[in-house]
């Protein structure tokens, strides 16, 4: 499966990302619009929040630019300095803030939905690497998507976010419709959004992106979100749900399992992060498309001479060969460190990713006579090379 990169409208082919942005936040305003007269609350209100959201998504996107040197979208960002300037909105004109923020956020959330159709159709925001899952090619190239992935099958974490963040959305204007006090959507929209955003942070292959601690940004600022959340109902600013403790308390043990326990037991996730993981992948690509082949019987009288050589910026050392031998064609590839060992799950999840991404149609072998030095022999019964392109 490929999506789209662009949408045809109207005799028009519109790019994919820019139409689902300017859907949903048409959707979220409209209906925002419609909550507003719902509730007895002023629909012209929430098109003063939808204006004012339009300048500070656009004043955020080119401040970012300005002090970065490239327009970043980052989801939170934009919602909380949109939030906080409807706050600002809110009080200088004498509204009250709860009813008319929490649809606000609604409407984020409505654009959020459609605008992960968006990123799903272009290729940014995209998944790890899976066994079912959607393919991008040369078209999301030319946008932006990492060369070392084209055509391999990714999990759209983009189509399941949608899903979740629609579902929270039309879960939260059910409660407003039926009289739930004010903030009770916020805090809904809030916690359950969150909590997914959370963890399917450990499901994005995207690069790039700040982290501290193994956790993402998002993550980060989820964190910090609930927290206020939680403070907030304690403290009776919006109406109290005990449920909200309860997830938020369950979220600990769940994070910590999936970036400490699992980490320490797969040491290959120390290398095979997104950023890492294309170092290693367009170094093996790059010597796998070499039209160089060693003629030798035995992949263990390979010497410096014939070998190419590449340190990651992690300080793993990566050698390769090519091979002719009487069994086939065979690639090898040694991994060291310059002062310790290299361990056996080290290796495995290197292989792993590289027959996933690059030799699927391989099988391998690790040979670790000691502890200095892996060794990974890439072997399909063939005497031509598979060709690569980059």
């Amino acid at each position: 499966m490929t999506p789209p990169i662009y949408i045809p409208f109207f005799g028009k082919r519109i790019y994919a990302f820019h139409f689902f942005g300017v859907l949903g936040y048409l959707v979220g305003l409209l209906g925002g619009v419609w909550l507003a007269a719902q509730l007895q609350l002023a629909p012209l209100v929430i098109l003063l929040l939808g204006a004012g959201g339009i300048f500070m998504f656009f004043f955020q996107a080119m401040a970012t630019k300005i002090f970065t040197g490239e327009e970043t979208l980052v989801y939170y960002r934009h919602e909380i300095g949109i939030l906080v300037f409807s706050v600002l909105l809110l009080q200088l004109f004498g509204y009250p803030v709860l009813p008319y923020l929490e649809i606000n956020l609604l409407g984020i959330g409505a654009f959020l939905a459609f605008g992960r159709i968006g990123c799903f159709s272009v290729g940014c925001c995209y998944g790890i690497p899976s066994a079912i899952g959607v393919c991008y090619n040369h078209a999301h190239k030319a946008a932006g998507f990492p060369d070392h992935l084209e055509n391999i099958p990714l999990l759209p974490v983009q189509l399941l976010e949608s899903a979740w963040v629609a579902t929270v959305v039309v879960s939260g204007a059910c409660l407003l419709l039926t009289g739930a006090p004010a903030g009770t959507a916020l805090g809904l929209y809030t916690i359950l959004y969150g909590a997914y955003r959370i963890l399917i942070e450990f499901l994005r292959w995207d690069g790039g992106r700040p982290t501290l601690f193994r956790l993402s940004e998002a993550q980060w600022t989820t964190g910090f979100l609930i927290v206020f959340l939680l403070i907030s109902e304690w403290n009776g600013w919006i109406p109290f749900h005990g449920w909200h403790f309860i997830v938020a308390a369950a979220l600990v043990p769940m994070v910590l399992i999936l970036r400490v326990v699992i980490p320490k037991h797969f040491a290959s996730y120390k290398v095979t992060s997104p950023e890492h993981f294309e170092e290693i992948a367009n170094f093996v690509k790059q010597y796998l498309a070499s039209s160089k082949i060693n003629t030798i019987h035995d992949h263990k009288t390979l010497t410096p001479s014939n070998i190419n050589v590449f340190k990651t910026s992690k300080g793993l050392n990566i050698s390769g060969g090519k091979v002719k031998t009487v069994n086939g064609v065979l690639y090898h590839l040694a991994l060291s460190y310059d002062n310790k060992s290299v361990d056996d799950k080290l290796a495995i999840g290197i292989a792993d990713f590289i027959k996933k991404i690059i030799l699927s149609k391989f099988e391998y072998t690790l040979e670790h006579p000691n502890k200095e030095v892996a060794h990974l022999l890439f072997v399909r019964t063939e005497i031509s090379p598979p060709i690569l392109t980059n």
